[in-house]
């Protein structure tokens, strides 16, 4: 009976890794692309002729979102901690355990969607033509990339400076 207990806390615990990679990939993705992107549309806001206005609210929606994420961060780092308590328990108790992986996942599952809603109202921000010249902007940043790198000679680079030059 105790061979078959250790055998489930170990098909559990390997379980909770694995899906930890999984959720946390994803999540970290989405992360980076939201705060990659308010970061460019603040360093390009001359280029882009953004306002004020439009200035403050990208950088509430960035507070907004930091805050909530290390809200949640705190919130999954606490359901960890009590599902490997419960399962350090002599007598595991795989119902409240699954309860807790429920419960963890639930909140990893709340931040991802959060995060695509703060991305879409980060281009929500902008004009239709502010979001046109964004898109300009990042294509030549990723061309620029691509020559730091060793490919296209670092081209983009040299026509950014260009252009900006002409101005």
């Amino acid at each position: 009976m105790k061979a078959a207990m250790k055998a489930l806390v170990i098909v559990v615990m390997m379980s909770i890794i694995a899906l930890s990679f999984v959720y946390a990939d994803d999540a970290k993705s989405l992360d980076e692309k939201f705060f990659h992107k308010a970061h460019f549309i603040l360093k390009s806001a001359d280029e882009l002729g953004l306002t004020a206005d439009q200035l403050d609210k990208v950088q509430a929606l960035k507070l907004k979102v930091k805050r909530s994420l290390i809200q949640k961060e705190a919130e999954i780092d606490i359901y960890a901690l009590d599902i490997k308590a419960a399962l350090g328990k002599d007598n595991v108790n795989v119902s409240a355990v699954n309860n807790l992986i429920d419960k963890k996942y639930e909140i990893k599952k709340q931040k991802a969607k959060e995060l695509v809603d703060a991305y879409v109202s980060l281009r929500g921000i902008l004009s239709k033509e502010q979001y046109e010249k964004l898109k300009e902007e990042w294509q030549k940043q990723a061309v620029c990339k691509m020559g730091e790198s060793g490919r296209h000679e670092g081209r983009g680079c040299a026509m950014m400076g260009r252009e900006k030059m002409k101005k």
